[in-house]
């Protein structure tokens, strides 16, 4: 073990080179690389590259929010008469089914 101790004592510039190393390539793999854009758009790369984007088009963005609206009057909407009348029969396949009739 002293034999270790003087060793380690006999190069103490060995840590520091290392932390420096080790801070050069913390800092290289912080910078940001650009991708090569791959040549064909169906390709998996491609394909996996858009899947993993975080941007949402401004034509995909209108899409949803059409979505929303639509969700949001149909849950308002009272609901017509034919609406109600399936309700009821499906309550009552229910109430037949569980035994209550």
């Amino acid at each position: 073990i002293q034999g270790v101790r003087r060793w380690i004592g006999a190069n103490p510039a060995s840590s520091s080179r290392k932390s420096k190393v080790l801070a050069t390539t913390a800092d290289e793999e912080l910078k940001e690389i650009p991708e090569p854009k791959p040549a064909d758009p169906q390709s998996s790369e491609a394909v996996v590259a858009r899947l993993l984007s975080l941007t949402v088009s401004d034509e995909e963005e209108q899409e949803y929010q059409l979505y929303i609206e639509q969700c949001q009057s149909l849950l308002s909407s009272s609901g017509s008469g034919a609406q109600r009348r399936d309700l009821d029969i499906y309550w009552a396949s229910v109430r037949a089914a569980a035994g209550e009739m």
